[in-house]
């Protein structure tokens, strides 16, 4: 704070004064004089000092002094505060603004009139481009004419405000010679007491290609159904003719497990088919032969050299023997690996 007399030996206060100029704002300076008058004072607060007091017969200004310091300095203490919080508040605002306007997609702020009707006050950067230019033009104006571009918007902006959540809606607009056509989906959240932000991302390729995604997987289940049922009548004609051929058939798994035969195989051994199912081929060779008839079963399954064609000694459920003529061939396209 400064003190001073307003007549000086060298210069007057209004001179003190001028040469402080811009440090006023943040220098208190309160003058004290037995000569002055209404002017003097009004000239005096124009330039900037912050109090005066007289010096005049009737007024103790002795004991007036440090009442007035002690106001001027608490009330420069709260100004000096406040100016920094408003430099803060500009330094935020001024962030908040770069993000909002590095939003990459159109992004528009509506105010609440507080009637329950919204108008939009803002647009960022983005609203510039080719797409996004009518919502520019929309600025100022209520949230019904975006409606009618972006039929529903209304709605999800409003559930937005009264809710305090954030909501997500997808848009198909079809504008005939407007330039908008395809989809859009709106990210919308409150902003502050009376505000609501709303992003828009244009996701017209996004839904093409979905699109094109499910015909081509209703083309592909398509098929899959067609070359199925081929399999199936295929499985079908090649069965029938296994079951009616006049030979035993079998195919047996790398554990010996049988996980096909068919009735003439059943009954050259003389099992029913549900006995069958709970044997193993070793069960069907004669104790001479099963070391020899396993071991080539093995090197076949090892990918090792092992007759194709071969004979062996079996045993019927009546433990009669019967000699067998066998024709062997691998089937690797099993998942169960026989």
């Amino acid at each position: 704070l400064v003190l001073l007399d307003h007549r000086l030996p060298d210069m007057s206060s209004r001179e003190v004064v001028a040469e402080l100029g811009k440090r006023l704002e943040e220098l208190p300076v309160v003058i004290v004089t037995a000569y002055g008058d209404e002017h003097l004072v009004t000239d005096l607060f124009k330039s900037g000092i912050a109090d005066y007091i007289p010096k005049e017969s009737d007024v103790d200004y002795i004991n007036l002094l440090p009442r007035v310091v002690k106001s001027n300095l608490e009330k420069f203490s709260f100004l000096a505060k406040e100016r920094s919080f408003h430099k803060k508040l500009l330094r935020n605002a001024d962030m908040f603004r770069r993000i909002f306007e590095a939003i990459p997609h159109p992004t528009l702020l509506f105010v609440h009139n507080g009637d329950g009707r919204f108008t939009l006050t803002n647009v960022n950067r983005a609203n510039f481009d080719d797409t996004g230019r009518v919502f520019a033009d929309l600025v100022g104006k209520g949230l019904h004419e975006l409606n009618a571009v972006l039929p529903g918007v209304e709605e999800v902006v409003c559930e937005a405000f009264a809710t305090d959540n954030v909501r997500n809606r997808e848009f198909q607009v079809d504008d005939q010679g407007g330039g908008w056509n395809g989809w859009f989906a709106c990210d919308c959240v409150k902003y502050m007491k009376n505000s609501v932000m709303l992003i828009l991302r244009d996701i017209t390729v996004q839904k093409l290609t979905e699109k094109s995604l499910l015909h081509s997987q209703e083309e592909l289940e398509c098929e899959v159904a067609r070359r199925t049922e081929e399999l199936r009548k295929s499985e079908e004609l090649y069965r029938e003719l296994v079951e009616k051929a006049e030979v035993a058939v079998t195919i047996t798994d790398r554990e010996g497990s049988f996980l096909y035969f068919n009735h003439n195989f059943a009954e050259l051994f003389g099992f029913t088919e549900p006995e069958m199912r709970s044997l193993k081929m070793a069960d069907t060779v004669h104790p001479n032969d099963r070391k020899r008839v396993l071991q080539i079963h093995r090197r076949r399954f090892n990918g090792k050299p092992a007759p194709k064609r071969y004979e062996f000694q079996g045993v019927r459920k009546d433990g009669k023997p019967v000699f067998v003529e066998v024709h062997t061939s691998l089937v690797p396209d099993r998942a169960d690996g026989g």
